[in-house]
């Protein structure tokens, strides 16, 4: 995992509030320090249930894919904690945009090549309107 930015804050940035439920739980895998130190919010638990890298985390999301061949998917999220696209476009004025997402595609595209199989696969991000869990 490479970190192109010299922006420390966007890979260490802490939630805004409190975080409950679902958003709790992200942030926990994500191994953000705001969150640690607090009771396990994720149904799964929180250790040994995802993949670490450098500045990104990947675990399974409870959903399946319809209609894929293989319908695991994975969840990739970065350690920083970004409640949306927006609020990442937002954030450090907009600095931290091009490497989070760089990090998330790169390590979210070689965990599925490695965990759950080799090939094309879809990748996308949860909506700044439409999104079940507050949590880029």
């Amino acid at each position: 995992d490479s970190q192109a930015d010299s922006q420390g804050s966007c890979w260490s940035r802490a939630p805004h509030g409190h975080l409950a439920g679902s958003e709790l739980c992200f942030c926990q895998l994500a191994g953000n320090p705001a969150c640690a130190g607090s009771s396990c919010a994720c149904p799964q638990g929180c250790h040994g249930v995802s993949w670490k890298h450098s500045s990104t985390v990947v675990f399974h999301n409870t959903a399946r894919a319809a209609g894929c061949v293989k319908p695991t998917v994975l969840l990739t999220s970065p350690r920083g904690y970004f409640r949306d696209p927006a609020d990442l476009h937002h954030a450090n004025g907009g600095s931290c945009q091009h490497s989070i997402i760089t990090q998330l595609l790169v390590d979210s595209w070689k965990t599925y090549q490695q965990a759950v199989g080799t090939g094309s696969v879809w990748q996308c991000f949860h909506g700044s309107r439409i999104a079940s869990v507050r949590d880029l």
